[in-house]
Order: C-alpha cells, then sequence, then structure tokens
C-alpha cells in the first residue's frame, strides 16, 4: 500500500488541506473523488503530478473605434482580479511582466472587443426597458507555443441599476467562470 501527501501553496500561504491518498484497495474510492483543486483531480484521473498552470493577461484590444479607453482599462484590471479569486492559476500575470518569460506551463489570456452598446444610468433608473451597456468580446486563451487552447465570445451587460461600468465586472466574471471550467493539460 503506497500513501501520498498532496497540498498546493499559492504565494506563502497554504491555500488547500494536505489530502491523504492511499493506493490499493481504496483506490476507485480515491479516483471518484471530484475536488476542487484541478491539479489534484489532474493527479486522480491520469495517475501522475500535473504541473500548475500560470495566465498572463494581455492587454485588451478593440475593434471598436468608440470603446472608451475606461472600458478598456476596467475589463483589464477586473479581468487580473476575477482571475486571481479563481485560484485556478499558479499566477496571474500582467501584461509585459517579464517574470512570466521562463514559464514553461505559462498560458496566455487574449481579449479582443468587437461589439460596444453604451447606455445610460439615466434611462436604467428612470425605466426598466432601455439604457442597457452591452459588451461583445472574444477571448482566445494560448499555450506558450501559440497554440489556441480556448476560443469563445463572451457577453457582459448592466441592465438594471448602476454604473456602465459594471458590465466591465460582469464580463470578467464570466470569462473567469469559463477559465475555471477548461481543462487545461500539458
Amino acid at each position: 500500500m503506497k500513501t501520498t501527501f498532496f497540498s498546493r501553496t499559492v504565494g506563502w500561504a497554504l491555500a488547500g488541506t494536505v489530502i491523504l491518498v492511499v493506493y490499493g484497495a481504496q483506490a476507485p474510492q480515491a479516483k471518484a473523488w471530484n475536488g476542487a483543486v484541478p491539479q489534484l483531480q489532474a493527479f486522480f484521473e491520469t495517475g501522475k503530478q500535473v504541473a500548475p498552470f500560470a495566465i498572463q493577461v494581455d492587454r485588451v484590444e478593440s475593434d471598436v473605434d468608440a470603446l472608451p479607453a475606461e472600458f478598456s482599462d476596467a475589463i483589464y484590471e477586473n479581468l487580473i482580479d476575477e482571475v486571481t479569486k479563481t485560484n485556478k492559476f499558479q499566477k496571474v500575470f500582467r501584461s509585459g511582466d517579464h517574470q512570466a518569460d521562463n514559464l514553461p506551463n505559462l498560458l496566455v489570456l487574449n481579449t479582443r472587443v468587437e461589439k460596444f452598446q453604451q447606455g445610460s444610468e439615466t434611462t436604467r433608473a428612470v425605466t426598466t426597458v432601455g439604457g442597457a451597456t452591452k459588451l461583445y468580446v472574444r477571448m482566445q486563451v494560448s499555450g506558450k507555443d501559440g497554440k489556441v487552447l480556448v476560443d469563445q465570445k463572451v457577453a457582459g451587460n448592466i441592465r438594471w441599476f448602476g454604473e456602465n461600468l459594471k458590465a466591465t465586472h460582469n464580463l470578467a466574471r464570466g470569462m473567469a467562470k469559463i477559465l475555471t471550467q477548461t481543462k487545461f493539460s500539458n
């Protein structure tokens, strides 16, 4: 019977608990465990430990001329925050961070705004029918070799109450959810 301890650290703090896995008669039960730690789940599925991925979030590009600069910046900053909150990645890097240059398991997140509809906070406050702010982007995640691993269109909007930039938060949350649900492999 073989015993293996697995833990996940993020920065200086222990982010997960230590899991005891016993190989032998209990292996099918351990393999069926659907844990929240992606590396541990991959370990159960393949029988070998998978190196965790890091991700670099590139600056937001736009095909829309009318996109205000504050929306582009807000998308970028909200993406950094939301992707970090997922705890799926070993580290989240900003565009141009040279610490990411030599990492073997680096993913790159590219975001391109394809459509933008500026809404009105006043119209949203007065009526329940108009004034929505809508953002439509294409997100692509590629490996260090340039191979595209994820290519999806995502929408973010604010329909009822709140300021227009709230649409960028909703968009970033949706993109982070897609990243969380995606299984990346070496």
